[in-house]
């Protein structure tokens, strides 16, 4: 999926949180084995082009690996115990 200005760069730092791994696994399961290249850009920067990224993330869809994304929702604590509150399902009056 070229764009009209050609291949597009997305940089190693940025690669994994693509696939949905941290930066160890994704250079123990993809780059250590050579699943794809790395492009040197400028004197010690790397990237990754983003069709290899894509295709990743298209085979692990395929394998039926992915999962939905989890619940992130903000959390409250007790500010005496610490502890976690739980959800409560009444609306608060405005």
């Amino acid at each position: 999926m070229s764009s009209k200005h050609g291949r597009r760069l997305v940089r190693l730092k940025d690669a994994p949180a693509r696939v949905g791994v941290g930066i160890t696994t994704f250079r123990k399961k993809y780059i250590n084995t050579g699943r794809v290249r790395l492009v040197p850009v400028g004197k010690r920067g790397q990237a990754i082009e983003e069709e290899q990224l894509d295709a990743l993330v298209d085979e692990t869809v395929a394998q039926g690996k992915a999962s939905a994304p989890s619940d992130r929702s903000l959390q409250v604590r007790d500010s005496a115990s610490g502890k976690f509150l739980k959800k409560s399902t009444k609306e608060i009056p405005a």
